[in-house]
Order: C-alpha cells, then sequence, then structure tokens
C-alpha cells in the first residue's frame, strides 16, 4: 500500500484514471493539508511536471477526499497546495497546479477528510492531465465590493455564481451554513417598506439580505434557504441592502435571472372575518395564494353571536362587590371575578341566568355603558345573589338596542369560586363583544410556528364528516376550527397533507354550524415556502371501504400472472391521472409523486350498483402493480368514501398508453 511518500505510485501524464487505488487503513504520513481541518488515511502518488509547468490533478472517490500537492524530496516535503472543493464528497476532485518546474518530481496526497460529510475511505483514481483551458474565472460580482445594482420594478438581472467563492468578511447564511460558491447584488429601498426578491435560478439556491453601512460591516435581515422568493418587510428608505446569492453546498452552482418588485398586497382572506366561503361538494375548487399574508396583525373588538357564555371567577383579579338588588349598595366583601360584554339588537325585557358548578355561591350583577371595578356603583344597573337556592343568580332588565352591557361574575364570600354559565332570553338577539380579538393566524397543534394564514369557511354537512382538500403547493398545515372570529376552538389539523392521498378527514362535525378553515405556510428546517392552494370541501359520509380487486393487461401481460413495468422502468407514467379528457372527462385529481417500481400504469376504476351498472357510484383513478393488484398510493387497495353496499366494480384501459381492453366486472359486498 502507497500510505508513505517513500512508495508513492508513480503516475504518467494524460493516462486516463482506469486503475482504482484504496486507502482503506492506510495510515496518515506527512504534514496536515491547510485546507481542511482533519484528515486520515493518505495514500501517495508521484509525476513529473511538463513542460509550460501547468498540471490538474483529477480524483474521482467514493469517499469525501483532499488533494494535496507537495514538492521536495520525501525527506524534505513543501506543501504547494491543496483542496477540498466539494467538501461533501459529491463530486470529482480538481486541483489546478501552475507554476511548476518542468522534469521535477512533485508527490500527490490523497486522503479522507474526517468529521465532516460522507465517508473517509474507499477507491480512488487519480489522473495528471497536461493543463488546458484555464480556470473559469470568477464573477466580476463574486465579492460584494462589486456588487451587481438592482433598480425595484426593473427586468430581472442574468447573473451566474459558476467559480464563485465566500471569502471574508462575507457573512455565512445563517438558515443553511453549507452555501458556498456566492455572488452579491444591492439595492436601496425608496421608502420604508416591503420588496419581494425573485430569482429565477436553475440550480438550489440560497437567498439572503443583509442591510449595513458598508460590505464589512453586514447584519443578516432575511433569508431563504429554498431560495427562489425572499419577501423583506420593515426596510429602512435610503438604506442599502445586499442580496447574497449562494448555492445550497459546495459545487452547487449554475445561472440565475434576479429581480426586484413591491411585494403584491395581502389576500384578502389573511384575516377570519373575511373568510372565502366554500361550498362542500362544489365541483371546482377555490383558488388562492398566500404570498405576503400576516399571522400577526392588529388586534381588533369584534361582535359575535351570543348563544351562551361558560367561564370561571378563578381570575386571580378581585374587587369589592355591590351587594343584591335593583340599587347599588356596596358590600365589604372582595371576591374573585370575571367579566365579559353584549349587546341586543333590540330594545326590551331580558332574562339573565347564571348557573355555577357545585358548591360554588356564586354572585351576578349587570353594569350598562362601562364597568370600573374601582367604583362599580357608577354604572350598577342590577344584581342578584341566589334564586331558588345558590346554583343559580337571575336577573330581569330592560336593555336597550346597541348598548353595552357588562356582566360581572363573582361570589357571595371572598373565598369561594368556580365555573358558570350565562345565558341571555328577551325578545332580541345578543352578541357578544370581543375585545383585542386576534383575527389572524391562530394557533394550530400540527405547526407552533406556522406562518402566512388563508381563511376558508363552510356549512358542515348533515354527516358532520368532510375531507379537505387543500391543493397547496408548499409545506403547509391545514387545520379546522369550530366558534367565531375571535373565539375559536381547534377541532383539527394536518400536517403538509400530500395532494397526491386523500385529503385529511375531519369528522364529529356539528351538522349546519360553520367551521373555518386555516391553509398556512409550515416551518421547516430552512424556513417557510408561499404559493398557491385549490380548496376543496367534500362529504364523507361514512367510513371508507375498501375494495381490492385485480385485472390484467392483454398486451402488458407476461405470463405467469406478472405484467411488464416497462413504462415504469423508462418514466413514463404521468404523475398526474390521464382520465380527465375525452371519452372518460374525470375530473378527480389523484396522482403520483414518485411511481413504484411494480407500477404498469394508470387505471380508471368505477364502483356501480348491483342493482342497475348504468349508474356509477363512485370513480377513482388508481395504480396498476404488475401483479395486477390496483392500489391508491402507498396502499393495500383502493379506498372509497360510499356506504358500504353490494356493487359491481368496472376497471377502464389505460387508453393513453395502448388501448388494450381491460375490463373486470364482478359483483361484491363491502
Amino acid at each position: 500500500m502507497s500510505d508513505d511518500c517513500s512508495r508513492a505510485q508513480a503516475l504518467s501524464l494524460n493516462v486516463p484514471c482506469t486503475s482504482m487505488y484504496s486507502n482503506v487503513n492506510a495510515i496518515f504520513t506527512g504534514a496536515n493539508p491547510n485546507c481542511v481541518a482533519s484528515t486520515e488515511s493518505g495514500i501517495w502518488f508521484s509525476f513529473q511536471a511538463p513542460a509550460g509547468g501547468a498540471a490538474n490533478v483529477v480524483t474521482n472517490a467514493d469517499f469525501n477526499e483532499v488533494i494535496t500537492v507537495f514538492s521536495g524530496t520525501c525527506s524534505g516535503l513543501t506543501q504547494i497546495a491543496c483542496t477540498n472543493f466539494d467538501e461533501f464528497g459529491f463530486m470529482t476532485e480538481t486541483l489546478r497546479l501552475t507554476g511548476l518546474t518542468s522534469g521535477q518530481t512533485y508527490f500527490v496526497r490523497v486522503s479522507g477528510v474526517t468529521d465532516s460529510f460522507g465517508a473517509s475511505e474507499g477507491n480512488v483514481c487519480v489522473e495528471i492531465q497536461t493543463a488546458g483551458a484555464p480556470a473559469t474565472p470568477p464573477p466580476s460580482n463574486d465579492n460584494c465590493t462589486n456588487a451587481v445594482v438592482l433598480g425595484i420594478g426593473q427586468a430581472c438581472v442574468n447573473g451566474t455564481n459558476r467559480a464563485a467563492t465566500m471569502q471574508p468578511p462575507e457573512p455565512v447564511p445563517s438558515r443553511n451554513a453549507r452555501s458556498r460558491a456566492s455572488v452579491c447584488a444591492r439595492f436601496t429601498h425608496s421608502a420604508n417598506g416591503s420588496v419581494l426578491i425573485e430569482n429565477d435560478a436553475d440550480f438550489a439556491d440560497v437567498l439572503t439580505v443583509y442591510g449595513g453601512s458598508n460590505y464589512s460591516n453586514l447584519t443578516e435581515v432575511g433569508g431563504n434557504d429554498y431560495g427562489r422568493t425572499l419577501a423583506l418587510t420593515g426596510l429602512t428608505a435610503g438604506q442599502t441592502y445586499y442580496i447574497q446569492i449562494s448555492g445550497y453546498f459546495a459545487t452547487v452552482e449554475g445561472n440565475f435571472c434576479v429581480r426586484i418588485t413591491n411585494p403584491p398586497p395581502a389576500p384578502a382572506n389573511e384575516i377570519c372575518t373575511q373568510a372565502v366561503s366554500l361550498v362542500v361538494d362544489d365541483s371546482d375548487c377555490t383558488m388562492g395564494n398566500n404570498q405576503n399574508a400576516h399571522f400577526n396583525g392588529a388586534l381588533v373588538d369584534l361582535m359575535a353571536p351570543f348563544e351562551s357564555y361558560s367561564s370561571s371567577n378563578e381570575t386571580g383579579v378581585t374587587y369589592t362587590r355591590p351587594s343584591q338588588g335593583a340599587t347599588c349598595e356596596m358590600s365589604t366583601t372582595t371576591p374573585q371575578y370575571d367579566v365579559f360584554s353584549f349587546v341586543v339588537d333590540v330594545t326590551g325585557s331580558y332574562t339573565i341566568l347564571n348557573a355555577y358548578s357545585e358548591y360554588y355561591d356564586g354572585y351576578l350583577h349587570i353594569y350598562a355603558n362601562s364597568f370600573d371595578p374601582n367604583n362599580p356603583c357608577a354604572t350598577y344597573l342590577a344584581g342578584n345573589d341566589d334564586y331558588n337556592g345558590i346554583a343559580y343568580s337571575t336577573v330581569t332588565v330592560t336593555l336597550t338596542a346597541s348598548t353595552p352591557y357588562y356582566i360581572v361574575t363573582s361570589a357571595w364570600e371572598s373565598y369561594q369560586s368556580g365555573t358558570y354559565t350565562t345565558t341571555i332570553e328577551g325578545p332580541g338577539e345578543a352578541s357578544t363583544l370581543l375585545n383585542d380579538a386576534n383575527i389572524n393566524g391562530m394557533f394550530t397543534t400540527c405547526d407552533f410556528q406556522a406562518d402566512a394564514p388563508l381563511w376558508y369557511e363552510f356549512v358542515a354537512p348533515a354527516s358532520g364528516r368532510v375531507r379537505i382538500a387543500t391543493g397547496a403547493d408548499f409545506v403547509h398545515t391545514v387545520s379546522l376550527y369550530s366558534g367565531v372570529c375571535g373565539n375559536m376552538t381547534q377541532v383539527g389539523c394536518a400536517y403538509n397533507p400530500s395532494r397526491c392521498e386523500d385529503a385529511p378527514l375531519f369528522t364529529g362535525l356539528e351538522p349546519g354550524d360553520t367551521y373555518f378553515v386555516q391553509i398556512a405556510s409550515a416551518r421547516t428546517a430552512f424556513g417557510y415556502n408561499y404559493g398557491d392552494v385549490c380548496v376543496r370541501v367534500k362529504e364523507s359520509a361514512a367510513d371508507p371501504i375498501r375494495v381490492k380487486v385485480k385485472a390484467f393487461l392483454e398486451g402488458a401481460y407476461s405470463g405467469n400472472g406478472a405484467m411488464s413495468t416497462t413504462l415504469s422502468q423508462y418514466h413514463l407514467i404521468s404523475e398526474e391521472q390521464p382520465y380527465n379528457a375525452d371519452p372518460w372527462y374525470y375530473e378527480g385529481e389523484e396522482c403520483a409523486e414518485t411511481t413504484a417500481a411494480n407500477a404498469v400504469d394508470w387505471v380508471l376504476v368505477e364502483l356501480r350498483s348491483a342493482t342497475d351498472n348504468n349508474v356509477i357510484v363512485a370513480q377513482k383513478a388508481a395504480m396498476l402493480t404488475n401483479t395486477g393488484a390496483i392500489n391508491d398510493r402507498g396502499k393495500d387497495g383502493m379506498y372509497f368514501d360510499v356506504p358500504a353496499r353490494r356493487l359491481l366494480y368496472r376497471s377502464a384501459p389505460p387508453q393513453p398508453h395502448g388501448g388494450d381492453e381491460c375490463c373486470a366486472r364482478a359483483p361484491a359486498q363491502y
């Protein structure tokens, strides 16, 4: 093994790389390379420099290699160059050498990088090429002192990060410490506000923006590890900002066209009170885009329909309460209290009833226009302690339409507390005043840091069961809430449901009640994505039934109960189901983000009534496998949202790829 300089393998110039050498279990000798932190298992090669003094050392390894070149003799080596440009070990390494002395022997050590990405040992092939074309020079804006100037609203500017570097004092993006090959652009914002950066790149780019007085004093103000777009807010007029465009990791390079625009206005349904109404089982989905939507917004005061109010006086806040009656007489008792406000829409006599939890001797007071716990008699209207025992308090008073009233619930004694429920009966409808209500993003248990919400609403169908398909093209959450804007309760949620799978199912809804849907960007390790949605709510009246059938295509059949998977092997099976055109006109949204190796083709399966096979009960496009099984994506069999009954099934031929008549009919009880 050539793991010492004295046993270096001599290489001839321009000999194609065919021989593989192993550094497995090799010892490491010689000085540490100055281009990596740590390395091991080095093997040695030598070559004689060509006339002209330029050569390229090219390696092709199955481990993460570092090339180090030395001049001198084995007893006195001088390191002249090293590289681990592909620091994550995905591609070949090339070390360009110039200024060599023609005919002199140089030594090459190839070793494995440790404490980094990839393996440190394996096989490598080494080739010494006489230098051909000169190395690609870095772009002119490789250094941010030469940043390309961009104008807001102008056409995109072409650029490249090929051969670019990332050199001090240039900062590394906080969202991706692996970013390399960066170039710079800059812009000056003319007014306080926001901009949208769009980068049309043919590589995995990272966008990072910095502010500062000069290139050597930059502070990161925003970034997107997914690249493509970056929305910035809170910019300062007259401030120059630097845009760093980098590859996702070393060797990720290519071309791009970057521009800056004023961002689109926030979507109207970023707030709950502007929720877009959806019709259950509508044949069309509803489009939307959450770009520039805000999860946090100004708190507002809202009116919400009042049905009942349940709470507790265990608030930790006390006041000296009045006694009961139509006039205000102060007591000396200072219990904890809870307060909420309401209005009515019709002037008249109303009865307000409090029902208390067991052993809780509650107290009820009504105030008009305002409530000041330091001077409760100023707006006192009425009060009551017991009504048919300590379990209830009630007052009957005349209320004026549109006047705000405050219900304060406390206790007979200072030490007493518990839960209660308030109801209001009268000639009109009562509405609750929700003070400082949040109508933007709502907390969801599927992502504690969601962003950019879109709101939709629908009325629950008779079954109380729905599936919500988002059609989102970004990482997201979908959450369902009951209640009213500003006072919601989460019913359920789903994290980033795939559009190629059955939409999330929500059950136990109250028929006729209005529910709210929030679709929001989910936080990932790389930040947030934003994009389009196409939302649809479908009733799922019964638990899905599983249908397991087999079918064989005559043209694809290869014998022994198997079919050819040629279409899958050559990636000819479409991602989207192909039956949305003549003669099928099937409007299903089935798709396959990836195609299994055993896939034959799409088929369209129909469930028909056993009593009248002209009646189609349900349809679904699914994948036919080489064993004849027809499956939903990632499932054993197909699932249909129809009640169990006696049905016929029929499998349509995959006409887009042939025209084999593939029909299977059989009655089955599910």
